[in-house]
């Protein structure tokens, strides 16, 4: 189970991932339960409950079973990433990650990345990184569960937007730092690798793209199971028509 505070507009909201707990509290409380394992079917009784998607890996598998899951693209890109002196980078530097993210969100419209949220997740939160003659040319951020033995992507950025970088490098770069987290977190003893979402029967050509790029690793579709407090329910609906960044 992992708690996480953050701001939502001028409101406070507690997000509860992988566990859910039915009280009388959430009658009266603004907080969401996301991406349930302890399903059950009285869990609805107080709140909103929707269903989302993602992609999970399983990494309990020998790594070479792993990676026979791969597509042939990735295959292929991993082995054009031999001609580059790409580094992969597993220490945490949360202030690295904030400063490219921010960038990167400015040019995407994205929420930025909040410090305190971040603070907040303590160890729970984990930055990955991959250079290119020593800068940064993309970057994940993971929220982990050792209990549970799950990683789920949180936020991912890379200079692809940055006319100083070749677009195709940073491609290649991004998709080996996909493979090398996979890696780093099977070793570390995680059972999942959860990609961070499925955007399920989109039209949006990105969200499409998107898709794709994480289907390549071998992941299956995967249905999740969301509960919101009935205030926080009817706040996010409103927040859906008035705000650009959920379109």
């Amino acid at each position: 189970m992992i708690e996480i505070k953050r701001n939502f507009y001028l409101v406070n909201i507690k997000d509860t991932w992988f566990y859910f707990e039915n009280r009388i509290s959430n009658l009266f409380t603004l907080r969401s339960y996301s991406f349930i394992k302890n399903v059950n079917r009285k869990n609805n009784t107080l709140c909103v409950k929707y269903n989302s998607h993602t992609i999970e890996l399983s990494l309990e598998k020998k790594q070479e079973e792993i990676t026979k899951q791969f597509s042939s693209n990735i295959k292929n890109e991993v082995k054009r990433a031999q001609k580059y002196n790409f580094l992969c980078d597993f220490e945490n530097n949360t202030e690295e990650f904030i400063s490219i993210y921010n960038d990167f969100a400015k040019l995407k419209n994205l929420y930025p990345a909040n410090k305190k949220t971040i603070e907040y997740l303590g160890d729970s939160f984990k930055t990955t990184f991959v250079l290119l003659n020593n800068e940064i040319i993309a970057a994940h951020s993971y929220i982990i569960d050792r209990h549970l033995g799950i990683v789920r992507l949180y936020q991912s950025c890379s200079k692809r937007l940055d006319s100083n970088f070749n677009k195709e490098v940073t491609g290649i770069a991004n998709k080996l730092l996909t493979i090398e987290d996979i890696f780093y977190f099977k070793g570390n003893g995680f059972k999942t690798y959860d990609f961070g979402g499925y955007a399920y029967n989109t039209q949006n050509e990105s969200l499409k793209g998107i898709n794709q790029f994480k289907m390549q690793f071998g992941g299956k579709i995967t249905t999740c199971v969301n509960y919101n407090t009935l205030g926080y329910h009817i706040l996010k609906k409103i927040s859906e028509k008035i705000d650009f960044r959920y379109k």
